[in-house]
């Protein structure tokens, strides 16, 4: 049967890199039939760099939302998957804009897969393996009670129950139906967590395709991680309002999904309370805004609270 397909792509301040993902999309064999762009408020001239780049052939396949103003990556999927339920397309493949489909065939594999199982018409959720060359996976999977890393390590079809979530993910229309919208008051980080949360509790239907590939880079990393007994302490520590919103919506999600969410939390907590200690240059800000964010989710207090630069908002 025909089915449609839109692509979310949510972007802010990357149009060399949105740039790839539109074009790798435009490759697919099996064609999509609407990238929608939800652009969070660029200031570097994103829209007419992409409008110049592109192919006057493929402008009409392309929704541009400039939005009023920066609301997040959250906001911007919550925005965009409303914005195509609107426009009644079957699927939405979601992505941010510093990924893009591995090669031609990552959305044909996720279709093909739709149909070899009878899956055509119901609520689920599709994700490709999501890798950072043509080896190492980029965050690993969960497969057999480890991570895997490695794509030489997978040697089945699909995985059941997990996925990389809003890096090459494909919702059916019926699954938002029955779970609702993305979160948008998480604002940055964790909303994609949630939502993958929020469909395992539903009992969806989630699978990752290990022959659909996806390309995201591996998260950054900072030099100076060591080792205390054993355990490798990474030196992952970002400026104090992304340090607020993780423990928040973290903990917020604990509290949602997790049957010993307090003991999850505060285990949390310290833990980026010890890592701001030993590699912050910004202790004291930092810490003040990561406990904050630890208080608010106690308290299930949302939306925009911080703004870069460490700024409160308005």
């Amino acid at each position: 049967m025909d089915i449609t397909i839109a692509a979310v792509i949510v972007t802010f301040n990357r149009k060399e890199l949105l740039l790839k993902n539109i074009e790798m999309c435009f490759s697919q064999q099996r064609e999509i039939d609407k990238i929608i762009i939800i652009d969070n408020h660029s200031e570097d001239g994103t829209r007419t760099y992409i409008f110049n780049k592109i192919s006057k052939a493929n402008l009409d396949k392309i929704d541009y939302v400039y939005l009023e103003k920066n609301i997040g990556g959250a906001g911007g999927f919550a925005y965009g998957v409303k914005y195509a339920m609107e426009r009644t397309y079957d699927y939405i493949w979601l992505m941010d804009d510093d990924g893009y489909p591995f090669n031609k065939m990552t959305l044909q594999n996720l279709v093909y897969f739709l149909e070899k199982q009878e899956l055509l018409k119901r609520p689920v959720w599709l994700n490709s393996l999501v890798c950072c060359n043509d080896t190492d996976l980029s965050f690993g999977i969960f497969i057999n009670n480890h991570i895997v890393s490695k794509r030489a390590s997978i040697d089945v079809e699909f995985v059941m129950n997990t996925a990389n979530p809003f890096n090459g993910t494909l919702l059916s229309k019926e699954l938002v139906k029955a779970i609702g919208l993305p979160r948008e008051d998480y604002f940055i980080k964790g909303d994609e967590k949630e939502y993958l949360s929020r469909a395992q509790k539903e009992h969806i239907d989630i699978y990752t395709i290990c022959n659909s590939l996806y390309y995201h880079p591996t998260p950054r990393r900072e030099k100076g991680s060591f080792s205390i007994f054993g355990k490798k302490i990474e030196n992952n520590v970002e400026a104090g309002w992304k340090e607020y919103y993780n423990v928040r919506n973290t903990c917020l999600n604990n509290q949602l999904y997790s049957d010993s969410w307090l003991y999850n939390s505060v285990r949390f907590y310290l833990g980026r309370v010890l890592k701001i200690l030993i590699y912050s240059n910004k202790k004291i800000e930092t810490l003040k805004l990561c406990t904050i964010g630890f208080a608010h989710a106690i308290l299930k207090k949302t939306g925009i609270i911080y703004l870069p630069g460490n700024k409160k908002a308005v």
